[in-house]
């Protein structure tokens, strides 16, 4: 992840945390992965609030995106 932010030749904010997702997920730079599929709406995690969002939406008809970063955003993916 560094090396990709690094390398895309902008200014770059690194937010450091301790917290860490249970489970490993895929990573990659400015791109969202889409996790599950709904009707109702469209939700956002990004980074180590992925696994407390999946347990906040498991009952709903919500599409789930995981971002890895804020900025640069995966518009097309949303």
């Amino acid at each position: 992840m560094l090396r990709a932010a690094y390398a895309n030749g902008a200014p770059t904010y690194y937010r450091l945390s301790t917290r860490t997702n249970p489970e490993a997920y895929t990573v990659r730079f400015g791109a969202a992965e889409v996790l599950r599929r709904g009707e109702l709406a469209t939700v956002i995690a990004v980074g180590p609030a992925l696994d407390r969002t999946l347990a906040a939406v498991e009952d709903l008809e919500v599409t789930l995106l995981s971002h890895t970063t804020v900025a640069p955003f995966d518009a097309a993916t949303l």
